[in-house]
């Protein structure tokens, strides 16, 4: 084997224990802070908000990602709307760099490392995408009137009646559902 392969398996091996243990960390952080662990989106529930946009709001021109996580729903979105402006906010590193790096040839993304809520005060955008863990909702729910429209993925606001709830997929999860809140 020649000294350039072992140099390249050894900077592999490096690489990816850093991110191993960077991940492990996370989890750890996670746990003392009791943060909810990230949730990633499915495909059919990614390709259900694109359509509900399309449907209920196609001239959006601001879209944010609540609790972006990985990316996979901004990069979605923006495929399909790439006049948009698509911003991801996530709280934690790893999710938030893998998503900078994912969509780094996306034109109309951006991301955001921090907290969704304290990003929120004095903000409005069009369109907000939330698919949090149930704990995390009525601090959603504050913000509600920060957005012309906001769809949730399977945990909906605790006081507040959706305009509408679409019945989506079922998997080893449950019944997913999509809640649709209106601004008034």
């Amino acid at each position: 084997m020649s000294i350039f392969l072992v140099y390249f398996y050894l900077v592999i091996f490096v690489v990816f224990d850093i991110v191993i243990l960077s991940y492990g960390i996370e989890q750890i952080v996670r746990i003392i802070r009791k943060l909810p662990p990230p949730v990633p989106s499915a495909k059919k529930l990614r390709n259900a908000v694109v359509q509900e946009i399309r449907s209920e709001f196609p001239n959006a021109k601001t879209i944010l990602d609540i609790g972006s996580g990985w990316g996979g729903m901004t990069r979605k979105i923006s495929r399909h709307f790439p006049g948009v402006s698509v911003t991801g906010i996530e709280l934690m590193p790893t999710p938030y760099i893998y998503s900078v790096v994912a969509g780094v040839f996306f034109k109309n993304v951006k991301y955001v490392f921090g907290d969704a809520f304290k990003f929120l005060e004095n903000k409005k955008f069009d369109i907000g995408v939330a698919y949090l863990l149930t704990r995390t909702m009525p601090e959603v729910e504050k913000y509600l009137s920060n957005f012309n429209l906001l769809l949730v993925l399977d945990f909906p606001l605790p006081n507040t009646t959706p305009y509408k709830i679409i019945k989506l997929h079922k998997d080893f999860l449950g019944q997913h559902r999509l809640y649709v809140y209106k601004n008034k």
